[in-house]
């Protein structure tokens, strides 16, 4: 995807904020490319040693809830480059 920010003012100060902006919205984009990880919570507990892919959360999530817990959710988490 390419994104390109057109400035129509000879401000400077329009241009830098644009700029920043343009700067701030590629590199949201760039990350929304990296895989997906999430963490199972049960109550205020982080059940997982490690983030895990959706169908493992997923699976995780149902073990609990079989178990007779019920306050069980699925986080996505911030993936920045690692994994």
């Amino acid at each position: 995807m390419n994104i390109e920010f057109v400035t129509y003012s000879n401000n400077e100060n329009v241009k830098k904020v644009t700029q920043k902006l343009e700067q701030k919205v590629k590199a949201e984009l760039e990350s929304w490319k990296e895989p997906k990880i999430y963490s199972v919570w049960v109550g205020a507990f982080e059940v997982n040693n490690y983030y895990l892919t959706k169908e493992d959360a997923i699976d995780l999530a149902e073990e609990y809830k079989n178990d007779g817990y019920d306050d069980v959710i699925i986080r996505e988490e911030f993936n920045h480059g690692k994994s």
